[in-house]
């Protein structure tokens, strides 16, 4: 209950110490037989008068956080005439601990840091250090019994502590809040993303109330989110039934409807009251006491708002604006992350197109071819059955390709490519492929090319690819396939004695092998004519062991 009350809540912290100090001065001052040093009846009345002072501030700190913020200044130039008034009343030449100089210095200090920022944490030390040394001036002046030596070198104290304290001042850490995650970051439903972002803005902030507008890029309407809504969409509003402000939408604010004054806050700068009507969302809602920030990620923009917050003031602005940040930051990282996926996607389904294109369509197209040959060679008497068997040793074949390809696409399956060996698997691919296609194929190839897994697999659908267009557009019967490895390159040589490939349907070589290459950072180079086609492909390998 205590971290709840005080947690964020720099304006209670002030008023509680600012009682405390004058609570304990005053019972020092009553205890000690030898204070004060002078003006007894007067110093009596100062302090007395100022401690129901400071447990007034505190009532007001508690419970009225706009009049806490605009009695702040004036709160603090009646602490430093205290302390300043207090000197006269303590110092003398032999007394010393009665004073109160070093725990009310560093109150006032404190208390800049935490009101303000660095700036006025600046100002305040000088003018404390200037004004405790104007009132020894004129303690000396009047013949007030006073220990010189001793005041000059507490002015040299608090220059030494100020300058600690302006550090403080400028290095102090905004406030940090949990990480927000989003549970389903694929998810592309809005109304459960804003759900799990008001629920967690209510957790850190511990408001009973928050909602959120939205408006996606290009979108020219507006949805609003609120909680306490459980099972309900979001409430859609068109333009004119929700305009934006934007006079004050681009700041984060804290507002009470009396008066409509508003604080506003920018980077390293302390909040500035202006005029201006409550935030849109805040007046759309009827919500007439809170703290509205902007929301503006990478798919979108809007406005969180917070109400009924407990004990609300401006230190509320800080926090708001670190929950925004993370709010946003969560925002764009699962945008980024459905981006990404869909580049995946779209990636693996061009993959498996190709991979359908170069195997299964191939060997229908194969079937097609050896059907019609089939069926020329029935009409010319001959027997029918060995061409038959071949056929479906030929099916049998692609068939187990085609199941590889299958195990290869589900998660955890047994993948063939795990077991890649390529020349001997290219080899016994290519027999298959002259036997299916009825073509005589030659390969050449060192006895040992070693290539990573992904790479053998894309080698074999080149060469399936290569062979199938040689013999389908340019009618070849006779296929060389040759393969080199040069240090980190690798050349594939295809060459037929087809009728040649017409460039002006393929002028960059066909889809399927050029795609492949292209992903394989290599380089396809392709001549043709009426005496067969050579291809030749540069990749760039990495070389396993």
């Amino acid at each position: 209950m205590i971290t709840q009350a005080l947690q964020h809540r720099s304006g209670r912290i002030i008023a509680i110490c600012r009682l405390a100090l004058a609570a304990v001065f005053v019972l020092a001052i009553w205890l000690d037989p030898m204070q004060p040093v002078r003006s007894s009846a007067l110093g009596y009345a100062i302090l007395a008068t100022y401690l129901s002072v400071a447990l007034l501030q505190l009532v007001i700190a508690w419970r009225y956080w706009w009049h806490d913020r605009f009695l702040a200044l004036p709160a603090y130039i009646l602490d430093l005439l205290v302390f300043l008034a207090a000197v006269y009343f303590t110092e003398n030449v032999a007394e010393d601990f009665t004073s109160p100089f070093i725990a009310f210095f560093a109150y006032l200090m404190l208390a800049a840091t935490l009101r303000w920022d660095w700036r006025a944490t600046i100002w305040a030390a000088v003018a404390i250090c200037t004004s405790y040394f104007v009132v020894g001036l004129i303690m000396d002046f009047w013949s007030v019994e006073l220990n010189a030596h001793r005041f000059a070198r507490r002015i040299g104290y608090m220059i030494v502590l100020a300058l600690m304290l302006v550090w403080f001042g400028l290095e102090r850490r905004g406030i940090s809040v949990a990480r927000f995650r989003i549970v389903d970051a694929l998810s592309e439903n809005d109304t459960a993303k804003m759900a799990e972002a008001l629920r967690f803005v209510c957790l850190v902030t511990r408001a009973r109330g928050a909602a959120i507008s939205w408006q996606l890029d290009e979108e020219p309407s507006t949805s609003v989110y609120r909680t306490n809504e459980t099972g309900i969409g979001p409430l859609v509003l068109s333009p004119i039934e929700f305009a934006e402000d934007r006079s004050h939408s681009e700041k984060a604010v804290v507002f009470e409807r009396r008066g409509r004054w508003l604080y506003q806050i920018q980077e390293n700068s302390s909040p500035t009251r202006i005029t201006a009507n409550p935030p849109t969302l805040a007046a759309y809602l009827e919500i007439t006491k809170g703290v509205s920030a902007p929301l503006v990620a990478t798919s979108g923009r809007g406005q969180l708002l917070l109400y009924d917050i407990p004990g609300m003031c401006v230190d509320d602005l800080d926090m708001v604006q670190t929950v925004v940040r993370e709010i946003t930051s969560e925002f764009d990282r699962q945008a980024l992350g459905q981006m990404a996926h869909k580049a995946a996607l779209e990636r693996t389904r061009d993959v498996i197109a190709r991979d359908l294109h170069d195997s299964v369509a191939q060997t229908l197209a194969a079937v097609s071819y050896r059907l019609e040959g089939l069926r020329n060679w029935i009409v010319a008497g001959h027997d029918p059955d060995p061409e038959i068997v071949e056929l479906k040793k030929a099916l049998r074949s692609e068939q187990a390709h085609v199941r590889g390809l299958i195990a290869d696409l589900r998660p955890g399956g047994a993948s063939r490519i795990d077991n890649y060996e390529t020349v001997a698997d290219l080899e016994r691919m290519l027999a298959n492929l002259a036997s299916f296609w009825q073509v005589d194929i030659s390969f050449a190839a060192p006895e040992q090319v070693s290539l990573a897994v992904n790479l053998s697999h894309e080698l074999q659908q080149i060469v399936r690819e290569a062979v199938a267009n040689a013999v389908r557009h340019g009618g070849a019967s006779c296929i060389t396939c040759e393969l080199k490895q040069t240090g980190n390159n690798l050349t594939i040589f295809f060459s037929d004695d087809g009728c040649g490939i017409d460039a002006s349907h393929m002028p960059a070589g066909p889809r399927s092998i050029r795609d492949r290459v292209n992903e394989l950072t290599g380089t396809l180079t392709i001549e043709s004519g009426p005496q067969g086609t050579s291809i030749t492909i540069d990749i760039p390998i990495e070389i396993t062991s």
